[in-house]
């Protein structure tokens, strides 16, 4: 299928989830992995928040989010304990790449959909010149990099492990239609230079690299992805 590039990934996700959860306010939706704080929190009414339930393996990052007031303390390798199609919507950002059983997770999020449910997923792809960087070095040198020169809160940030399983364009919307979903859009970035903002050095290189990688248009150098799957309408 024709995939989109975007500029900016993480605006094409929050402009993405707030046109979704206009089509229905008071559905109830998942936060999956939004912990801590909720990406979108800006943009959703009270409302729409009033029914977003968070889920994260952390319970000190669950009792943090001011915005989400419903939380659910989970592994989101294992089975979710939530009922067969009981959401409308289930939105994760920067979260997959943390799970070593990221098909097991697409697959619960299939099972408790309703038909017609929505799956929206952004995530930094695994050959981005940053999250090969974060594999190859050492995790207490790497958390003490990106702690120093990150371009946003380090507080926001999570150290848990990365694996990278399925984080690129074609394999994640392949295990999508694998368990069942139908894409509805598909868009990658190039755009990853920001994450060396404070090193200029660094900066620079990673500017003509996303640059050049934008040129070639393969979805394979791309920095991050932007999928939109949903479960089939007519499914019972």
């Amino acid at each position: 299928m024709k995939m989109n590039i975007v500029s900016d990934v993480f605006g094409a996700y929050c402009t993405r989830v707030q046109a979704t959860l206009a089509e229905l306010p008071t559905a109830i939706w998942l936060d999956a992995g939004g912990g801590r704080v909720c990406e979108f929190g800006y943009l959703l009414t009270a409302e729409q928040a009033k029914h977003g339930v968070a889920l994260d393996i952390s319970l000190d990052d669950l009792l943090r989010n001011s915005l989400l007031t419903r939380g659910v303390k989970c592994d989101l390798n294992q089975p979710l304990p939530i009922g067969d199609s009981t959401v409308e919507f289930v939105f994760s950002s920067r979260m997959i790449e943390h799970l070593h059983n990221p098909a097991g997770f697409i697959r619960e999020c299939f099972r408790i959909l309703a038909p017609g449910g929505k799956l929206i997923i952004t995530v930094p792809t695994g050959r981005a010149p940053f999250s090969v960087i974060k594999r190859l070095l050492p995790h207490e040198i790497s958390r003490k990099l990106v702690t120093k020169y990150a371009p946003v809160d380090p507080g926001q940030l999570c150290w848990s492990k990365l694996y990278y399983r399925s984080c690129a364009p074609r394999a994640l919307a392949k295990v999508c239609r694998h368990v069942g979903f139908e894409i509805e859009n598909l868009s990658v970035s190039y755009s990853q230079a920001h994450h060396f903002r404070s090193l200029a050095i660094a900066y620079w290189p990673m500017k003509l690299y996303d640059t050049l990688a934008a040129a070639t248009g393969l979805s394979g150098l791309a920095a991050y992805l932007l999928i939109c799957a949903q479960k089939p309408k007519d499914l019972k």
